[in-house]
């Protein structure tokens, strides 16, 4: 009896203790969750706008833009960001100011030449990229955008890792505002098209990186200057075997595109861009606040523990309770919400809610991946993360050659779902062998 008594207390306290711990994360959930709502919900009231002056097809190639942007800051990035994530939580607070002055002086003095090269190659990156679809200021507009991108996703990351869900989410929630408006007045009473898209994200950056830079103005020197010049080759060096990895994560979330534009039209390239639309909103909504919120939180327990695994047996029940029930959620909303999106959307891209659900389910697989992957990042497996997506995108890649011929964009959507599946079983079977 005293025994059971015993065993009955000590599972109490540790049901306690986990409530305790989670109260915070949940916390930053729901701040990050409502910027998202916030953000996500200003780009659907003026999605009908954007749809009835923009074609299908322009969105199409809307898409392959936004597909260069996204590989193109993958190479010109060279896995910095990640060697940052690597080696944040291993270091004191000072320590960690001169880690980001590091990776800042590190990118600039890497991508100035090659944005500088890019310019001037223009015409073939027009022609190999996006298959001479785009006019030329749309690709000049393009490259400064890269550049821009990683100084603002860096600040996004350090707020991020220092916990401040408020603040992170009052300036994204400023910039997209400032976005926004760019955009509709560029779009409506400009008329410059999708140019009005690419031009509004660029000033939205700009704005964010200027402040930023004038508020940090105090902590570089030339010591610390100095210092980033001596460690340059280290981080490179460290981020660089991400690269690889980052370009087949990229091919696993757009790769499909290229095979769409290719062997159909840019109007299925537009209607599978519009469903996958959910699947971002499903990621910023859920998996990008969660992520914020959960993984920030469990490193510093991973930092701090005396026994890891013991906080891993935690992290792995709650994966497994996570999945079935955010499968179950999903298909209920989506059932439920889409004689309103009938509504909402205008007739043309009706088509692309018959692949809405199916998307949704490989993004809750590659949710649920980063449950098991955060104790791999803490013991800087840095060589299996950076290539446990090789196999899923060349999956990816194959299934999409095999099937969009027949299929179409039901094709890519499958492709999708088995890819992302994979990377799950990947990531997975590899935190059970760690143990």
């Amino acid at each position: 009896m005293l025994a059971a008594t015993t065993r009955a207390l000590s599972q109490l306290r540790k049901y306690s203790t986990l409530i305790a711990d989670s109260i915070p994360i949940i916390k930053n959930f729901l701040v990050y969750a409502s910027g998202a709502l916030i953000l996500r919900s200003i780009t659907i009231i003026t999605a009908p706008i954007t749809m009835s002056i923009v074609s299908p097809a322009e969105y199409g190639l809307l898409a392959l833009i936004n597909s260069f942007i996204s590989i193109a800051c993958i190479v010109c990035g060279f896995g910095l960001r990640q060697a940052l994530s690597l080696e944040y939580f291993h270091r004191s607070k000072q320590e960690q100011l001169l880690l980001v002055n590091d990776i800042i002086l590190t990118y600039t003095i890497i991508a100035v030449p090659l944005m500088i090269l890019a310019t001037w190659l223009h015409p073939l990156i027009n022609h190999y990229c996006l298959l001479n679809t785009a006019p030329t200021y749309l690709v000049l507009l393009s490259i400064l955008l890269i550049f821009i991108y990683f100084f603002t996703e860096l600040v996004y990351q350090v707020l991020q890792y220092e916990g401040k869900a408020l603040v992170l989410t009052v300036v994204q929630t400023g910039v997209a505002l400032i976005t926004v408006a760019i955009n509709l007045w560029l779009l409506w009473y400009v008329k410059l098209g999708i140019a009005s898209i690419i031009i509004g994200q660029l000033c939205g950056m700009l704005l964010l990186c200027c402040g930023v830079g004038y508020y940090l103005r105090s902590s570089w020197n030339v010591a610390h200057a100095l210092h980033s010049w001596k460690s340059m080759y280290a981080y490179f060096k460290l981020g660089l075997p991400f690269i690889p990895g980052m370009l087949c994560a990229w091919l696993l979330a757009a790769g499909d595109r290229w095979v769409l534009a290719r062997y159909a039209t840019l109007h299925d390239v537009g209607i599978y861009s519009v469903a996958d639309t959910f699947g971002q909103l499903f990621q910023m909504v859920i998996l990008l606040p969660f992520s914020n919120a959960y993984l920030p939180s469990l490193m510093k327990k991973f930092a701090q523990a005396d026994d890891i695994m013991a906080v891993e047996k935690t992290n792995r029940m709650l994966m497994w309770l996570f999945m079935p029930c955010c499968i179950g959620l999903v298909v209920l909303g989506y059932w439920i919400s889409k004689p309103f999106l009938l509504w909402f959307l205008p007739p043309l891209y009706h088509q692309a809610l018959s692949y809405v659900c199916l998307l949704l389910v490989g993004y809750i697989f590659l949710m649920s991946s980063y449950f098991a992957a955060a104790r791999i990042q803490f013991y800087k497996k840095c060589y299996f993360l950076a290539f446990a997506l090789c196999v899923p995108a060349v999956l990816n890649i194959c299934l999409n050659l095999l099937m969009v011929p027949s299929w179409g964009i039901m094709g890519c959507v499958l492709a999708t779902v088995f890819s992302y599946a994979l990377y799950f079983i990947i990531i997975v079977a590899y935190n059970y062998r760690l143990a």
